[in-house]
């Protein structure tokens, strides 16, 4: 009985040890062939490509920013900041005046006293609100609208790069997005055994990267541009 018993846990144990070692096999071949895939492999290719291209938008960036940072001179980047900070704390109040003068024009055309009275009331609650928020930086804040305006030629000349570029970015983020899903899409494929998915899923990702390279591409060429009227 004992002896019967002593095989038995042998046999047991080599059973588990077979079925830890067929897991870990199978386990290791779905990895090994996911990265052999010829599609996994020709996307990896292109994500190196697409890294090498982000880091010239990025090089280009500040170029660009080094750049602007000549034109506003002693207005530093650190004025400029609060500035900014300043004016985002401002902007429902700014936003609750423009709706508000909306409104007060139609009360003057329906000859609403009343109305007019009411809304001008509100709006000059808001305007003391903001003054109160700016008083702080004032000397800043001119010194920041001054450099703008001179900035109003070169401005205007960017402006349709800068819409383009706007585009671009957009299409980009959603290119990346899309394109980052698909592979994830790819991969659960894989896993559940349905290679031929897979397969169509990784081609699918590789022309969104192609799209997002050569979108990529146009914001490069775009940066570049802008480089050149703002040297």
């Amino acid at each position: 009985m004992k002896k019967m018993l002593s095989v038995s846990v042998i046999a047991a144990s080599l059973l588990a040890t077979s079925a830890v070692g067929a897991f870990a096999a199978e386990k290791e071949g779905k990895g090994a062939g996911w990265s052999s895939l010829p599609e996994v492999q020709a996307l990896k290719a292109l994500q190196v490509e697409q890294k090498a291209l982000q880091d010239k938008l990025k090089g280009q960036s500040e170029i660009n920013k080094q750049a602007w940072d000549v034109h506003w001179g002693d207005v530093t980047r650190e004025v400029r900041e609060q500035v900014k900070s300043a004016l985002e704390e401002t902007k429902p109040l700014r936003e609750a005046n423009k709706a508000l003068s909306v409104e007060l024009k139609e009360a003057k055309k329906a000859k609403d006293k009343e109305k007019v009275a009411s809304i001008k009331a509100e709006m000059a609650v808001n305007h003391t609100a903001i003054e109160e928020k700016l008083a702080h930086i004032q000397t800043e804040l001119t010194q920041v609208k001054e450099k703008k305006a001179s900035f109003k030629e070169m401005n205007q000349e960017l402006k349709p790069i800068r819409t383009e570029k706007k585009a671009n970015k957009e299409q980009a983020k959603e290119l990346k997005a899309n394109e980052k899903n698909t592979v994830k899409e790819a991969k659960e494929a894989f896993k559940a055994g349905d290679k031929e998915q897979a397969a169509a899923s990784l081609q699918e990702a590789t022309d969104l990267l192609k799209e997002l390279i050569e979108v990529q591409t146009e914001i490069l060429e775009q940066k570049q541009a802008i480089s050149e009227i703002i040297q």
